[in-house]
């Protein structure tokens, strides 16, 4: 025991209901490590104090001190939040809550805690007694930044980013992982896609003129993926498909062709809540605002009438591990699929196309198409079927399967 402490003792034993001799002791026992007598004399300090403002800093301190400890997860998460019930608009606690969902790659829950905090927070404050570890506002827009991309926001990923970089001062450790993440996500950035709109007047360059290609006067996908299912399932009228992200209800949308000349009936889902209001606007199917790696893929299924056997789905939930992991969700022992698009984002190195053909081939599915690119070098997707759901003869006068990336215009418009 310190010097210090010895002496605090002594005035404890005089005075324990003291708060600020109880917040006092709590640091003593905090800087020789001792955590969890730290931890006993915070809890006092904020069950004791009528400060509201120590009574925050306190509970964070005990969040910390459980931090330290590498344990009890509930109970670090549960002293955070309370803090926040305490004192809603300062950051602090946002900024540990988002960094605790971080840690354990909770992302949606990290970037909902950290858009809060944005939201929520005055900036211009009060400061706490202690250096608690809190950057500034800067720490809370990077940790809005970096779950963002794991959600699938990846465009406003690299717009906080750059922002940071551009207008914030930040510390040392933030400088550099803004600067290492930025680096690390351009080596991602797509190339600027080669515009592979069909028109009409290429009908007769289709690898496979289906019934009804006629009527086609333009398509809206990004690589003719509804130019590929329609071609697959010779034209096909009111089928039905299930769309994860759908994104824009027409811009490179996979569907909007099956829906709106050929009478389809389907159901999107995307994380993105203003895409998703977009899409209600202006698209009649359905669509959901969800987080497709939690969603109830078969409660959905039976819920929209669906059926057993869909016609087409799409999986493009960026980053490519995350579609993986959906991909791994999707009920294929009670359902059936007879077209499959498969994002797998090859060319940035992401590395799940090879885990995902094997998954796919276990369920029964054939590669038909391997590594479309949307230009002459970046592969980027698979494309599926049942063989029990498809023609054989279609199957075998679209299948294009080898090592090298495919440009699609290429692929679709070979004649």
């Amino acid at each position: 025991m310190t010097d210090k402490i010895q002496k605090l003792i002594v005035e404890y034993s005089a005075t324990p209901n003291d708060p600020l001799l109880n917040f006092g002791l709590g640091l003593a026992y905090l800087e020789i490590g001792q955590t969890a007598s730290a931890v006993s004399f915070f809890l006092r300090t904020a069950e004791k104090s009528t400060d509201s403002l120590l009574r925050y800093e306190a509970l964070l301190k005990c969040g910390l001190c459980f931090n330290l400890q590498g344990s009890r997860n509930m109970t670090t998460r549960g002293l955070f939040q309370h803090a926040v019930s305490i004192m809603p608009d300062r950051p602090e606690a946002y900024y540990f809550l988002s960094c605790f969902h971080e840690r354990k790659q909770e992302w949606q829950e990290a970037y909902m805690m950290a858009c809060i905090g944005l939201h929520m927070c005055d900036f211009v404050h009060d400061e706490l007694r202690t250096d608690i570890g809190y950057p500034g506002k800067f720490a809370l827009l990077f940790q809005k930044a970096v779950p963002a991309w794991w959600v699938g926001m990846c465009t406003q990923s690299r717009e906080i980013l750059a922002d940071l970089r551009d207008n914030y001062k930040m510390d040392k450790l933030h400088t550099r992982c803004v600067a290492e993440n930025i680096a690390a996500l351009s080596t991602v950035t797509p190339s600027p896609p080669i515009v592979t709109n069909y028109e009409i007047t290429e009908i007769d360059k289709l690898r496979y003129k289906f019934p009804g290609a006629e009527n086609v006067g333009v398509n809206y996908a990004q690589s003719y993926q509804d130019l590929f299912v329609l071609s697959m399932l010779d034209g096909k009228r009111n089928g039905t498909y299930l769309e994860l992200g759908c994104a824009y209800p027409f811009y490179n949308n996979n569907t909007a062709l099956l829906e709106t000349q050929f009478d389809w009936k389907g159901v999107s889902i995307d994380y993105n809540s203003e895409l998703v209001d977009q899409f209600f606007k202006e698209r009649k199917n359905t669509v959901f605002c969800l987080d497709a790696t939690t969603a109830d893929f078969a409660g959905l299924i039976k819920m929209t009438n669906l059926g057993t056997d869909i016609d087409y789905l799409q999986l493009d939930c960026d980053p490519a591990v995350t579609t993986f992991e959906i991909l791994k969700r999707i009920p294929f022992d009670t359902h059936r699929f007879a077209v499959i698009t498969f994002e797998h984002d090859h060319y940035t190195g992401a590395g799940v196309r090879d885990e995902s053909r094997k998954y796919l081939k276990s369920k029964g599915y054939t590669l038909v198409v391997s590594d479309i690119a949307h230009n002459m070098t970046d592969s980027y997707e698979d494309w599926w079927v049942h063989p029990d759901l498809v023609d054989a003869k279609i199957i075998k006068k679209m299948k294009a399967v080898s090592k090298e990336p495919k440009f699609c215009k290429d692929y679709m418009l070979p004649n």
